[in-house]
């Protein structure tokens, strides 16, 4: 992910984001555990996975607190948490397109993309069968 906004913006988003899906019912170990991980990583590019860790929960809620959680997060940063689940899925259809798995880091995006039972059966198809062809280097 390129760096489109500063990390104090997106560190300031990864605390909103972990207030939202705290009061869906995260445990609060949990929500304490984030929030350490949000400080510790504070001006860092860990923050971008961290966030795209949180726009994955964000992005499984309730259709009605999905869209108050993508409205609220526009609304104090001006992008939610589609910006980083888009960036996932356009990367996994690369890979889908290219037909092959070029390294570890792109299998591990695949799988853990083949492991996510929503998405389009067409889409998880391709993605099964290149795993399965998928010889480490």
């Amino acid at each position: 992910m390129s760096s489109s906004f500063d990390y104090k913006t997106l560190e300031a988003w990864c605390q909103d984001a972990i207030t939202i899906l705290a009061a869906t019912g995260v445990p609060e170990k949990i929500v304490d555990m984030q929030r350490s991980a949000v400080a510790r990583n504070s001006g860092a590019s860990a923050l971008y996975e961290i966030a795209d860790s949180l726009a994955e929960g964000l992005s499984f809620l309730p259709d009605e607190e999905r869209e108050i959680a993508r409205q609220e997060l526009v609304t104090r940063h001006g992008f939610d948490f589609e910006l980083f689940v888009d960036k996932k899925l356009k990367k996994v259809k690369s890979i889908l397109r290219r037909g092959k798995i070029r390294n570890e880091a792109e299998f591990r995006e695949l799988s853990e993309f083949a492991s996510d039972t929503t998405h389009s059966g067409i889409l998880l198809d391709a993605a099964d069968t290149l795993l399965a062809k998928y010889e480490a280097p």
